[in-house]
């Protein structure tokens, strides 16, 4: 029995100090001495010391000197790799690389460094961006409201020219070339407060400062096509617009099968080589009106004018949109949104090799401009438009609960209404710090691809239930279409969101757990690489990734597994100076991001390449990353507030939340893992005694909504960077109006209630009776028949003639 433990004592001990110490000393004489010790307590003979000595030497030099290990174990599974491998095309290459990885790659390590987590400063806007957003955007909100833009089936023409002449078309283009050169943050803050006020407003704005011809043009045009366009789109001079999506080709955007031919033509009178273009676009935001129009296709070269390839490949040109032969200028109307969308063609359109994004060099390189260019639409544009129509639907539902009133009392007070009000508040708090940090990445440059896809999902996902929540608690008031009513248009607009710039379903199933496998592990793109590659030095790569990887797989289970059974308190969380009663959910977050490397690493070796069209296990695995990233964002913007004690509820209902929708992603993964031995042993890896957290509570909930549906600093702070009108007859500023009275209205009404009045006496007849008793002051009086008054407008819908004439 002493010598079968001492086996696997050994087996057990020496590849686990092998693979995370190869090649290491220490390692070798520890374990060494260790088993050299244990089998002389066992009293072994000289013969069976000398055989397990000997095996431990023999099997540590193999696998701790490079050249041998390489040639006896590397080389075999390099080979091994080579023939079950699919190529990577330069497609998904490019997808792959596109972007850089930043906080992401922390999580996906298994020990994200909290050090790193601490050190990251709070985005703020400079006194010149913070001038643009309280003097512009606050003037250019005000010239209009959502309903004007719904009456004319467009912005007004006095909007459009603001638009242009106070430089909202060049909010992210270089003071160099006449734009603002604002920063990541600033944009983004930008269209939250539009997004807040008109859907249709911010998507003008937000279209041509993200993926679009000015970006490109910024980060691939040549010196000549720069200094022709940029300084015209940014004075809107030129209006953008970029069409990539065709009928056939939605999400698959590779698969697009609009061309060009390159060959010889006339241009401007002379011959040239140009291109001969053919295509049939649909869902082009602004195509509608613009001058300039940016465009992908799939570039031929038959008779070799421009080099040896005949398929070049994916390429990006900016095109005058009104040559003769493109058709344009018909809209489409998604969801009875009013933004300039619509179709455009072209058959056979012959074009100068000028016009190609970055010239002749940059032909074939679309696909690789298109994919590093989408963290401004899904890191910045997308989730600030959804973040700014939910503190809309959050203000205005928290501000309606408090003033209507239902069975003699504000519907605040209901628990059925407080419980959707607290989720309202938490998701727009989490909305908020997933922007936050993700905006860190962006003013530093980083190019988060992962991370952007994430936020994408996550907010606008969460922009749907909070609008979903505004409508239910709103009711008929919401659902009554009308100048009086400010939140039925950002309603019924949320699905535009989810199909854009990667629709939710792909980018959830394919997109965040997918890219992130590969970009943000520390050791998987390496071995990916090496296998593809032709170097002779490959084989070296590939032996580097693949211990690391054997050693980074045998670390995070051993730290998973004893974190689980040590319920995470051993889990140092050195690097972080938080409170006491917050260091549990930061060593939840710590333990937790190793059981997902684990987990992670297991489901590649096991599934393999299959992984990728189990959607529903990588989606899983996508929402535990995602919800990881959540909870790290939360952590940190209450590390920003200096773990101030009002932000406790929402903080807590947030990080509950968010750790019982990561537990249930973890326990959906293991249900439907397709090796049921595996998922077990993983299960009991992970949560070894079982499910741990538990939903906010009904109690947390109530706290929460009580905060946010009384006038207060700290629910103002949720509601930041949101528009509210001056205008006194504005329907949002006369139900803010009503919120701030309704709390002294609301005692006035109880001394009025101490009088006996006969059923069928309304509220002004009451007020009466009371100040003719004296139970009131006349100034009482006088405040509460004016909050009677701005009540019933308030709460009152509109109507129309039989015909619905608007």
């Amino acid at each position: 029995m002493a010598l079968e433990l001492l086996t696997v004592f050994f087996l057990l001990g020496f590849f686990l100090l092998s693979a995370l110490f190869p090649g290491s000393s220490l390692a070798f004489l520890v374990f060494g001495s260790a088993v050299s010790y244990l089998a002389y307590l066992l009293n072994f003979t000289g013969t069976q010391l000398s055989f397990f000595v000997g095996s431990y030497f023999s099997i540590w030099f193999l696998l701790s000197f490079s050249p041998l290990r390489r040639s006896f174990i590397t080389n075999r599974i390099f080979n091994i790799f080579k023939r079950v491998m699919p190529p990577i095309s330069a497609t998904e290459k490019d997808a792959i690389e596109a972007g850089t990885i930043w906080w992401d790659a922390q999580i996906f390590s298994g020990k994200p460094s909290l050090k790193l987590l601490s050190s990251f400063k709070e985005p703020t806007l400079t006194q010149e961006e913070k001038n643009f957003l309280d003097e512009d955007v606050e003037e250019l909100c005000s010239l209009f409201t959502e309903w004007d833009t719904f009456k004319h089936r467009d912005l007004p023409a006095h909007v459009w020219s603001f638009i242009r002449e106070r430089g909202f078309l060049g909010i992210a283009i270089p003071k160099e070339f006449g734009g603002k050169g604002f920063s990541p943050y600033a944009h983004g803050v930008i269209l939250q407060k539009i997004s807040s006020h008109c859907c249709a407003a911010v998507i003008h704005v937000m279209v041509p400062n993200s993926l679009g011809p000015a970006e490109l043009l910024i980060n691939y045009g040549t010196e000549e096509q720069r200094n022709k366009y940029l300084s015209r789109l940014a004075q809107g001079i030129e209006v953008p617009a970029f069409a990539l999506t065709s009928p056939e080709a939605g999400s698959d955007a590779s698969s697009i099968p609009d061309y060009g031919i390159v060959c010889r033509g006339e241009w401007e009178g002379e011959e040239i080589i140009g291109m001969r273009l053919t295509w049939n676009k649909r869902y082009i935001t602004m195509g509608p009106i613009c001058t300039l129009l940016g465009l992908a296709f799939k570039l031929y070269d038959p008779d070799h004018l421009i080099g040896d390839k005949e398929d070049i490949g994916i390429t990006c040109a900016i095109i005058p949109s009104d040559l003769p032969g493109i058709e344009i200028g018909r809209r489409h109307y998604p969801v009875d949104a009013v933004f300039q969308n619509g179709p455009n063609s072209a058959k056979d359109l012959f074009i100068p090799l000028s016009f190609v994004i970055g010239g002749v060099d940059m032909v074939g390189q679309g696909w690789k401009m298109l994919m590093e260019s989408l963290s401004e639409g899904r890191g910045v544009s997308l989730p600030n438009t959804a973040l700014g129509s939910s503190k809309l639907g959050l203000f205005s539902t928290t501000a309606y609960a408090f003033v209507r009133r239902q069975f003699s009392s504000p519907i605040c007070f209901f628990e059925g209404v407080q419980l959707p009000i607290a989720r309202m508040t938490a998701f727009v708090y989490i909305m908020e710090s997933m922007w936050r940090l993700n905006a860190i990445a962006l003013n530093l440059g980083e190019k988060p691809s992962v991370i952007s896809a994430i936020c994408k999902y996550h907010i606008t996902e969460m922009q749907r239930k909070v609008l979903s929540d505004a409508m239910d608690i709103q009711a008929g008031k919401a659902i009554c279409s009308g100048p009086n009513n400010y939140i039925a248009r950002a309603y019924s607009q949320t699905p535009v969101a989810m199909t854009v710039e990667g629709a939710n379903i792909l980018t959830r199933c394919l997109i965040i757990f997918g890219q992130g496998a590969i970009r943000c592990h520390p050791f998987v793109l390496r071995e990916m690489l090496a296998v593809a590659s032709t170097d002779k030095k490959a084989i070296k790569e590939f032996d580097k990734a693949l211990f690391g990887h054997i050693a980074f797989i045998i670390r995070n289970t051993i730290v998973s597994f004893w974190h689980g059974i040590t319920s995470s308190r051993l889990v140092c969380i050195c690097g972080m100076n938080s409170p006491k009663k917050w260091r549990p959910y930061i060593r939840h977050f710590l333990r937790f991001s190793a059981a997902f490397a684990m987990v992670s690493d297991f489901s590649m070796l096991i599934v393999g390449g299959k992984l990728k069209r189990k959607e529903g296990l990588s989606a899983r695995l996508g929402d535990i990353l995602s919800y990881l990233f959540m909870i790290s964002a939360v952590i940190k913007r209450y590390d920003f507030s200096n773990f101030r004690d009002e932000d406790e509820a929402v903080v807590a209902w947030s990080l509950n939340y968010l750790f019982v929708e990561m537990q249930r992603a973890f326990y959906e993964f293991f249900d439907n893992f397709p090796l049921k031995i595996f998922s077990k042993i993983l299960k009991r890896l992970v949560f070894p005694w079982g499910p741990i957290f538990k939903s906010p509570t009904d109690e947390l909930s109530i706290k929460l909504s009580n905060i946010v549906t009384s006038p207060s600093v700290i629910r103002d702070s949720y509601l930041e960077n949101m528009f509210l009108s001056k205008d006194p007859l504005n329907p949002l500023a006369r139900l803010n109006k009503a919120f701030r009275m309704a709390d002294r209205a609301n005692e006035i009404s109880k001394k009025i209630r101490k009088i006996a009045l006969d059923p069928w006496i309304d509220a002004r007849q009451g007020a009466r009776h009371a100040l003719g008793k004296g139970l009131i002051k006349d100034e009482e009086y006088e405040f509460y028949l004016g909050y009677l008054d701005l009540y019933d407008d308030v709460i009152k819908v509109d109507d129309f003639s039989k015909d619905l004439e608007i």
